[in-house]
């Protein structure tokens, strides 16, 4: 029975491990994408000419800095969920088969 748990618990641990690598990697990107989102508008806002062009640049970095702040809370959020989806499935699993099992005695 105890080795049964260690069993569960190693496999859930690893099957997170494995999700936080994914989740690692789509956050690099999203940080990437956001970095050079951001820098050019950025360098759009320096160069405008007229004040209204730098309004509207403003505006619009104003603008893509919001979205993609929602999407990165998207993404986390999500990806939480899937964490503990995955971690929990082993365990899961060997409690559905140790159910089985002890309801056929």
């Amino acid at each position: 029975m105890g080795r049964e748990k260690i069993e569960a618990t190693a496999a859930s641990v690893q099957a997170m491990g494995a999700q936080w690598i994914t989740i690692n990697g789509q956050l690099a990107t999203l940080a990437l994408q956001q970095a050079f989102a951001g820098a050019a508008a950025m360098m759009a806002l320096a160069s405008s000419r007229t004040p209204q062009a730098a309004l509207q640049s403003q505006t619009r970095l104003a603008r893509g800095t919001s979205v993609r702040s929602t999407a990165t809370v998207a993404l986390l959020s999500n990806s939480g969920a899937t964490l503990a989806r995955r971690g929990l499935a082993p365990i899961r699993s060997r409690v559905s088969r140790n159910a089985k099992r002890l309801v056929k005695r």
